[in-house]
Order: structure tokens, then sequence, then C-alpha cells
């Protein structure tokens, strides 16, 4: 849930008093994705963002390492209470010490360094090998597991599609497009719009969904 801002923040309360951990999108939620996980064996997922953009936590843990080295540059990593911790590398800056404890949305650093092109390096590696990356999982799937709030299906109902945005404003940026009849879970409805369940918040103006299920 990128930038969690304050309508965001009162979801993490109500889930956090449900004994939820609630995930939060590493960086701002218009950050293009450059390279995906497993592509070309990649073991993360990068993103094509500016020097200087924030750098969230994904879900609650500790700092357990600040370090540089030749492929990550400057990387921090979080070691979570599951035992998986998420390295964040390629940073220009740390806004956390090594053992701090951090809640998911925490800032905790910004993009950028040395590297080829400013970006973000996102991994998570698996229980027992934090160490190394031969075992790193889907940091993607790995945050939607812990997106357990209710939902209702919708489809959209336009023939030419639909865009999809990073607020509930035709003025807000356009993430990407679904096309007709593509179905959607639908977590949240603000003056007009539906929110779609992600990690990153997804708006669709409500006129070009059908809801399914209430």
């Amino acid at each position: 849930m990128a930038l969690c801002t304050i309508e965001n923040k009162k979801m993490q309360v109500f889930l956090i008093i449900l004994l939820l951990i609630v995930p939060c999108y590493p960086t701002i939620p218009t950050a293009p994705i450059s390279q995906e996980y497993g592509h070309l064996g990649h073991v993360g997922i990068d993103f094509k963002i500016p020097e200087g953009t924030p750098v969230y936590a994904d879900i609650d843990g500790v700092i357990i390492e600040e370090n540089n080295n030749s492929r990550y540059g400057n990387y921090i990593m979080i070691k979570h209470s599951d035992g998986y911790v998420s390295l964040y590398g390629h940073l220009s800056e740390y806004k956390v010490e090594i053992g701090d404890s951090v809640i998911s949305g925490d800032l905790i650093g910004l993009s950028g360094d040395w590297s080829a092109g400013a970006h973000l390096h996102w991994e998570v590696r698996a229980v027992g090998y934090t160490d190394n990356n031969l075992y790193n999982v889907n940091p993607m799937e790995y945050l939607m597991s812990f997106l357990k709030i209710k939902s209702t299906r919708g489809i959209i109902n336009s023939y030419t599609g639909v865009n999809i945005r990073a607020e509930p404003s035709l003025n807000s940026p356009i993430l990407y497009t679904l096309s007709y009849k593509e179905n959607i879970e639908i977590v949240e409805e603000n003056n007009g719009w539906l929110r779609i369940k992600s990690v990153r918040p997804e708006w669709v103006m409500k006129k070009w969904v059908d809801v399914l299920d209430k």
C-alpha cells in the first residue's frame, strides 16, 4: 500500500487489531518495474525510479544489516517475524539503523546509488537462507499472502478497457489498463471509485465495473 496514506494507515490499524500483518508497497505506486522476478534468473524485482525516491518497509520487522557490496550497492535487510528477510538494494541513503524495529510503510531509505541507472532492487529471502539468494521467493507473491482483506468480485464492462490509477481521481497517474471482461477483486469504495485488491493502491471508476457479489 505504497505511500501508506492516512486512509491506508487507518486500515492498517484496523487489521493490526485483528492480529493481521498489512503489507506495504516498497516504493511509490507509480514506479515502473524494469525487471520482474524470475526474468533471466533475476532473484528480485527492480523498480526504475529516480535517485532520492522513498523506499518503504514492506512488512513489520527488524533491521538486521546495512552494508555495501558490488552486487547490491548500499543495501538494507529486514528480518520478519516468520523468518523471511527482505533486501533493498542500490540505496543512496539510509533512514534507519541496525536494530531498529519497523512497521510496514515506514521510510527506511532513499533509492539510487552508483549502480548503472538509478533503481531499487527488492528481494525476499527464504527462512534459513538469509545469507544468500539461492532460494528467494517472489516478493510480490510474498506480500500478497498477507493481504487478507475481505473482497468483492467484479468484472470490467467497458469494451474499450479502463485505466487503473494510483488514486481515486482522474488527475492521478495511470498505472496500467484493464481489458473488457477482465475479473477484479474489490476491497473498497470511495466516491464513485473502486479499489482493487493489491499491495499497491489501484483504483478504477465504479461505472466501468459490474459488481458480481456484495
